[in-house]
């Protein structure tokens, strides 16, 4: 188990090119070229939350977070990817 908080993991996913590619087929390449910023952008507006910090207490985000996180990692075919 991950000891950083979901808000760093988060963070930290949204810098990874894997992740931003992975939102660009997600959104249909609707962006020339997701950058960091964007991904966070679509991912508070797919958790409903203003604020990363909000996955690091427990509620329907962080729920939302780990399945978010769950297919990711389904569709790099790495269950063991680690944040």
């Amino acid at each position: 188990m991950n000891a950083q908080p979901l808000s760093q993991q988060a963070a930290f996913l949204c810098r990874a090119d894997s992740f931003q590619r992975w939102v660009e087929r997600k959104l249909h390449r609707l962006y020339d070229s997701m950058d960091a910023n964007q991904a966070a952008e679509w991912l508070r507006d797919q958790l409903g939350v203003e604020s990363r910090r909000e996955l690091d207490i427990p509620g329907p985000a962080r729920e939302k977070f780990e399945a978010l996180l769950s297919e990711y990692r389904q569709d790099l075919g790495a269950t063991n990817v680690i944040i």
